[in-house]
């Protein structure tokens, strides 16, 4: 990754990355614990803040939107 930045997970051990090489964020969510990558996701926008507001939900804030992405469902 180009750009590359991470937040963790603050009770569990899940890391998103994002790369930001592209104008268009790659987002990936990986469990850690299992060394695997469990989502992924291509923003159409630059993701300007993000953060994890519950146990399974992630805030992701564009310069047009604001987005929550559940970690419970396999989409996305």
């Amino acid at each position: 990754f180009i750009g590359f930045y991470v937040v963790f997970h603050f009770s569990s051990l899940l890391g998103i990355a994002r790369d930001k090489g592209t104008g268009k964020d790659q987002l990936q969510v990986f469990n850690l614990e299992m060394k695997s990558k469990m989502k992924s996701y291509q923003m159409d926008d630059q993701v300007v803040f993000w953060k994890w507001i519950s146990v399974n939900t992630l805030a992701l804030v564009t310069g047009k939107a604001v987005f929550h992405w559940s970690m419970e469902d396999a989409s996305m």
